[in-house]
């Protein structure tokens, strides 16, 4: 998928489309990389299989230190900064998500597992944790939680780096968790494939509030103090967060064509479009002005190699969702898989 990411420490926006990286800033397009390059393998190391899918980039995040890392479906992983490319690596599986800090970076992937790199030269690399599905996102706290999502409607937050040490979870999605951002270090807000906006308490480990989506999916979401910002395929959702940890919804604004990625500063909404666009909305208390599409005549960036997001597969909605719930389905469905293998067997034999 094509991605937007907004650097807070530069007060600039990142822009993955296809393999290469663009930085938007002071209303200028600028090209900092071609990502997806792959290291040799070590002589002595295994060699991965080939992935013969068109390299783009799946994920972005910036430390303080104004560090880039970037991770693709090609499983490259890599980090740059103003002069460029600083260190590669390969991830073992295709990355799902990625999140910088000041020392490491941590990558999950498809395989549920999540790991981190020693951000200098990413050649030491150390298992943290794993899933029994597919890990979709993660956010790190500045007290050193790791907050971690998944395909089976899971949200686990362990202690960083020893992620051995679970604190919790966080249960109330019936679907994939694709999406979970820190709103503060106590504060959590996580979207899913149930159409489901929901804001816990990280202290507590309990849901606050939720909010069921009237216009289809959640695509993505964004946050500018104290403004949630929640896209749909369509739709542009503002929601204020209140200082007892309440969001009231302040404005709306459709879209007339579909949204891929967006992403918010305080004063600017970017968001990027099938059409293909890339669109400017000024953003002023909580309100979007009327959009305005960014001329790239002038620039190299190539709208044309946009990917569009694919949410998860749905599985079949549920009425509950709690801790004893969730682990009752997940055996009935490793039960389901078992029988469906047995067949296939007899089939063959």
């Amino acid at each position: 998928m094509s991605v937007i990411f907004y650097d807070v420490h530069s007060d600039s926006f990142l822009i993955g489309i296809g393999v290469n990286l663009y930085r938007y800033a002071n209303q200028t397009i600028s090209h900092l990389m071609a990502c997806g390059s792959l290291p040799p393998p070590p002589p002595d190391g295994k060699k991965l299989p080939p992935n013969n899918e068109p390299a783009f980039v799946i994920g972005v995040s910036a430390n303080s230190r104004g560090k880039v890392a970037v991770v693709c479906n090609n499983k490259a992983v890599e980090v740059l900064d103003g002069t460029g490319r600083l260190a590669g690596a390969q991830a073992l599986k295709r990355p799902t998500s990625v999140k910088i800090t000041d020392s490491h970076i941590v990558v999950s992937d498809k395989a549920g597992d999540c790991y981190s790199f020693t951000l200098d030269d990413l050649c030491e690399s150390k298992y943290l944790l794993g899933h029994v599905s597919v890990v979709l996102d993660t956010a790190m706290t500045s007290d050193h939680l790791l907050i971690t999502s998944d395909r089976d409607e899971k949200i686990r937050v362990s202690r960083y780096p020893n992620c051995y040490n679970i604190e919790g979870y966080l249960l109330g999605h019936t679907e994939y968790v694709h999406k979970i951002l820190l709103l503060s270090d106590n504060l959590l807000a996580s979207i899913g494939g149930d159409r489901k906006l929901i804001l816990w308490d990280l202290e507590t480990y309990s849901n606050i509030q939720t909010i069921t989506s009237e216009h289809g999916d959640y695509i993505t979401m964004s946050y500018s103090a104290p403004y949630l910002l929640i896209y749909t395929a369509r739709h542009i959702t503002v929601y204020r967060v209140s200082d007892d940890a309440k969001l009231t919804q302040i404005s709306e604004t459709m879209l007339d064509q579909t949204l891929v990625s967006a992403a918010s500063s305080p004063k600017q909404v970017l968001v990027l479009s099938n059409k293909p666009e890339l669109m400017r909305f000024a953003f002023h208390e909580g309100t979007l002005s009327d959009g305005q599409v960014i001329s790239t005549e002038d620039s190299t960036l190539d709208l044309s190699e946009i990917v569009c997001t694919h949410l998860p597969d749905k599985k079949k909605t549920v009425d509950t969702a709690g801790f004893k719930e969730y682990f009752e389905r997940k055996k009935r469905r490793i039960e389901e898989e078992t029988i469906k293998e047995e067949m296939k067997s007899t089939k063959v034999s």
